[in-house]
């Protein structure tokens, strides 16, 4: 039998869990975001949105834009052009923190599956918001899942969660 003693650097302890970021969205927000996809179906749809962060794992989406876009069945692609053109008017608006806070990218698969196509990881990869870019995907049958993707100090993904209800008012749907 062979003992074998690890080195104080080398813990024994489990590692601790990868932490998940919980997303949350004003009700403005989130009813704004399922009519654009109802809208747009069976096409897709995408947008930009203002990021606070709470607490240390915590993400409040606080308000959706909706962009000129080219958009199919299959794929939607935002302009730079018309990015930059939704930061010059947030700052002329006299709200440079909110140009600053552009750090949501979200989009629909209309009547497809929810998951990240390697177009969107694609997408997600040229955005590289800073400090922090969070990513959700919806469809037409209100499945949804989010991200949240750092590339500094060093490049990560973590999953998130939305704690949010689908809920309408009755004859909004």
């Amino acid at each position: 039998n062979v003992v074998t003693t690890l080195p104080r650097w080398a813990s024994r302890k489990k590692p601790e869990a990868i932490p998940t970021y919980s997303v949350d969205f004003s009700q403005k927000a989130w009813r704004a975001l399922w009519r654009f996809v109802d809208l747009a179906a069976p096409d897709e749809v995408s947008g930009l949105g203002l990021v606070e962060r709470v607490g240390n794992f915590g993400l409040h989406v606080e308000e959706i834009f909706l962009l000129d876009q080219v958009s199919s069945a299959a794929t939607t692609e935002l302009d730079a052009t018309d990015i930059a053109n939704l930061q010059s008017d947030l700052i002329g608006q006299d709200r440079a923190d909110d140009a600053d806070n552009i750090l949501l990218w979200w989009h629909s698969h209309g009547d497809m599956e929810s998951f990240w196509s390697g177009t969107d990881v694609s997408t997600i990869e040229q955005l590289q918001a800073e400090p922090y870019l969070l990513s959700v995907v919806v469809n037409k049958k209100r499945e949804y899942m989010a991200r949240v993707d750092m590339w500094e100090p060093l490049r990560v993904t973590l999953q998130a969660s939305i704690n949010q209800e689908i809920g309408f008012d009755e004859g909004e749907q």
